[in-house]
Parts: C-alpha cells; structure tokens; sequence
C-alpha cells in the first residue's frame, strides 16, 4: 500500500467487472495509485507480474496458489474477513513487524 500511494504502479486484472478489478478500484479509492492493465482472464495475467512488466495482480487464489507455492508470486492479502487457509491475512489487517511493505514487483492479492 505505502509504495502504490508513493508512486504509480501498474495492476492487473482478468478483466472489467471481477472481483480482482473491484479490490483494485477500492485501493486506488483507499489513496493508491494503480493503473488497471485489463487481461482476458487470470491466466495471463499472472504472466506479467513474473516478468516484470505489471508490479501487482488481483487474482483469486485458486489460479495463483500453485504460484505462489513455487515462490514465482507472492501472495499479500486475501479479501475474506477471516485468514485464509494458506495463512494470508485479510487486507484490513496490519503486517507483521519488520516485514517491507514496500515490494514492488511480483505480488498476488
């Protein structure tokens, strides 16, 4: 959060209208600055991040987790109110001490 309000960053979605591409519009409501890079479905959108091109992915855990598990992703929050079975807090939550909250390239929500 802190490094997408200091400077834009590029997001990826699997499309308009899903919920990946709703959790984006509340962040940049919540004060970020996340530019949409629409793709036609999770797949490839998971490509980018990997590569370097976009800096962070909504997608929905089940199309990131085997990715996430191979540490190609990093996975940041989930958008439940509880934690998920994988360990990832809800994004309301605060972060562990010590822990950079500012990795730009490589991120799953």
């Amino acid at each position: 959060m802190a490094l997408a309000k200091a400077r834009p960053q590029l997001g990826g979605l699997a499309g308009i209208g899903t919920p990946g591409h709703l959790s984006l519009a509340l962040f940049n409501l919540a004060g970020t600055h996340i530019e949409h890079v629409v793709y036609k479905g999770n797949g490839p959108a998971l490509i980018d991040p990997m590569a370097g091109t976009i800096h962070i992915v909504f997608a929905t855990s089940s199309t990131a987790v085997a990715l996430m598990k191979a540490g190609k992703l990093k996975g940041m929050a989930v958008s439940t109110a509880k934690r998920s079975a994988l360990g990832y807090r809800p994004l309301g939550q605060r972060h562990p001490q010590g822990r950079n909250q500012s990795e730009p390239a490589r991120t799953a929500v």
